[in-house]
């Protein structure tokens, strides 16, 4: 009897093991079927121009279709004074084309057809049904066995981890084990259920995240590095696949810095450099003219690249990445490193940028894991700013976003942990705040006012008060000192660049270098303190709409105004330092952008963004928080958990109807 119980009870597991495999089966069956390519030959005379290239529902630069001098691009079209100028297009058998012609003198050969053109258009529409239908094969039960095996291991892995987070057994070396088991679900079935439900495919999204608010609710203790190892994982992965490639801000970029690491040995270039076709075809399809809101992209998009282009022989077209050259190589090591193995071992682009992004992801996450269990208060503020969509976001992408941002969560952590500690601080804490600072070092420069707060760890702590002093000077300077040199490097260019203000003009005109600063600040204070960090997704700047946007910005007032029973009451000194911390760090994010990006004559300064400023949030809020406003309550934890599982499935929301 026990044992049919138990069968029972498991029921819900075996039908979605049995419902993920088929998806997956079909899934592999369908990116097999992709790799198959139609061929466009498109010829136009004289005359006629080629206004519209869709493909895949998105639209193609006219430009890039002129192949010679026989062609030539006006109002963006393409022209020609030949009689016959033709030009041949691939697209996956699964992707749709539409073309679109202004004048009669125009042909269009598929697959070595000649197809009819109506007023101008010839439109080549594939569903999806048909796709599926047409990749069903043999080998679909061969995926489908291995996808069952597959698949059964996956979603015990999964189930196991969420009792961990009901029984508050996790360990740190779940998380990684769970986004990797999640990311193979993810990869096997997200891309043909985006295909087939477009914007619906947040249906079973917002699922996942109310099973995870009931495990958070099932926990004993419901510890805040529990609901952060609980909530992470889910909205993580989702980020990761939902957020389209090179999307993240200046990710083709950096992506295109790991690349060259990842060759070792190269020769020296001036920030240009001939990448392969893989990963620039792979740009232009997940970038281009994405700032225009009617551009879509949609599911089929992704199926042609899930075992596609794996050509990795440099090409002859160069691409620009002087922003990232000299930047420190540290922060691209783990995506250098998948990229070594996959192009040597022939994976697709989209699987490389994709694995890149989970491997900074996975070390984000270890790192604020163990801060928020590290502080020992405004532990809620740690697991807010930990999980505000656009810290996830950018920890989720292949930029040094990933490790300055969750490397400033543990610096905040170690030094608070070091202010309340009861006993003499030891060598080995030392050693760890040491090794935290370095690394902050090596990220970005302009963070090192956080180790302002290690003059709040009082001297007591310390061995006398003259290693106190000495201690606290030593590693604010080394972390100055070691972040400037670090960072001279990568200004080169900008220093060099006339049309910026520059360091000599902040000067030689301060008045009026600190008017243009005056001007930003009025402008987007609000947006760099809050609101840039629960919105404004993507690189095509992708907003909360109206409803959506007060609900969240009401939701994370209170959250973070709201006094937890873990806070502590913080004296004018203290609040003052955890402020001008955050107040030093704006201002020299502000002169930077200023001196670099800012060019003469602007008003305002221009190139902020209010990722910049994830880095300030834990010391301002922290002195900002206050012990006036309380809520009393059973179950707190579980409301923060739902009201940021809400914040998720909003922002899931967003961008599934910006991009479906």
């Amino acid at each position: 009897m026990e044992k049919l119980k138990l069968k029972v009870k498991n029921i819900p597991i075996y039908i979605i093991i049995l419902v993920l495999s088929i998806i997956s089966s079909i899934s592999f069956s369908i990116y097999n079927y992709a790799k198959t390519n139609n061929e466009y030959e498109i010829h136009i005379s004289k005359g006629t121009k080629l206004d519209t290239l869709l493909v895949a529902n998105s639209p193609m630069e006219i430009g890039r279709l002129k192949k010679d001098e026989n062609a030539y691009v006006e109002d963006y079209k393409l022209c020609t004074d030949n009689e016959d100028y033709s030009v041949t297009i691939n697209t996956s058998v699964v992707e749709s084309i539409y073309i679109k012609f202004l004048g009669d003198g125009a042909r269009v050969i598929f697959n070595g057809q000649e197809m009819q053109i109506e007023d101008g258009v010839y439109a080549n529409y594939i569903r999806i049904i048909d796709s599926i239908k047409n990749c069903i094969n043999n080998m679909t039960l061969i995926y489908f066995v291995i996808s069952l095996i597959f698949m059964t291991i996956c979603v015990l892995v999964i189930a196991n981890y969420f009792d961990k987070i009901k029984n508050d057994a996790i360990k740190w070396y779940n998380i990684p084990l769970a986004l990797l088991t999640l990311f193979v679900i993810y990869y096997s079935c997200f891309y043909l259920s985006y295909s087939v439900l477009k914007e619906f495919v947040i249906v079973p999204i917002i699922a996942l995240l109310v099973y995870v608010i009931y495990c958070i609710s099932k926990s004993k203790e419901k510890k805040f590095e529990n609901i952060y190892a609980a909530i992470v994982v889910f909205v993580g992965i989702t980020l990761i696949f939902l957020v389209p490639p090179c999307n993240v801000p200046d990710e083709a970029s950096h992506f295109a810095r790991a690349y060259k690491d990842s060759l070792i040995v190269t020769p020296e270039d001036d920030g240009y450099f001939n990448f392969p076709e893989a990963i620039d075809n792979l740009w232009y399809k997940f970038t281009n003219n994405l700032h225009m809101t009617e551009n879509k992209i949609y599911g089929t998009a992704y199926l042609s690249e899930a075992f596609g282009n794996n050509n990795y022989e440099l090409n002859d077209s160069y691409t620009n990445y002087k922003n990232v050259k000299y930047l420190s190589f540290v922060p691209y090591v783990p995506t250098a490193i998948i990229v070594f193995i996959g192009r040597n071992i022939g994976a697709p682009a989209l699987l490389l940028l994709l694995l890149g992004r989970l491997a900074n992801f996975i070390i984000a996450s270890i790192i604020c894991y163990f801060a928020i269990k590290k502080v020992p208060h405004f532990k809620k503020l740690f697991l807010i700013v930990c999980l505000f969509p656009i810290f996830i976001q950018q920890t989720a992408a292949i930029n040094m976003d990933y490790l300055t941002d969750s490397i400033s969560v543990l610096l905040v952590a170690q030094i608070i942990a070091m202010i309340y500690k009861k006993q003499k601080i030891v060598l080995k804490e030392f050693v760890y705040l040491g090794i935290t600072c370095f690394v902050l070092s090596i990220s970005k420069f302009g963070y090192f006012p956080l180790l302002l707060l290690m003059f709040l760890i009082p001297n007591d702590n310390f061995k006398n008060k003259k290693i106190a002093i000495i201690t606290k000077i030593v590693f604010f300077i080394f972390t100055f000192v070691f972040s400037f040199f670090v960072s001279i490097s990568a200004t080169t260019d900008s220093m060099q660049d006339t049309s910026l203000y520059g360091i000599k003009y902040f000067f030689t005109n301060p008045i009026d270098s600190i008017k243009i600063m005056l001007n930003a600040v009025f402008g987007r204070v609000d947006q760099d303190i809050i609101r840039g960090f629960i919105d404004c997704f993507a690189y095509s700047n992708v907003w909360h709409k109206g409803p959506f946007y007060l609900a969240i910005i009401g939701m994370y007032v209170l959250l973070i105004l709201v006094h937890d029973d873990d806070d502590k009451s913080l004296d004018i000194i203290n609040r003052c330092v955890y402020l001008i911390s955050a107040l030093m760090i704006i201002a020299i994010v502000y002169a930077i952008a200023f001196s670099q990006f800012t060019h003469k004559g602007s008003t305002s300064i221009t190139g902020l963004q209010a990722r910049y400023f994830l880095p300030i949030a834990l010391p301002l809020y922290i002195g900002l928080s206050n012990s006036k406003i309380k809520i009393d309550m059973p179950n707190k934890k579980v409301m923060y958990s739902i009201m940021i599982c809400v914040t998720f499935a909003i922002s899931f929301i967003t961008l599934t109807m910006a991009f479906s």
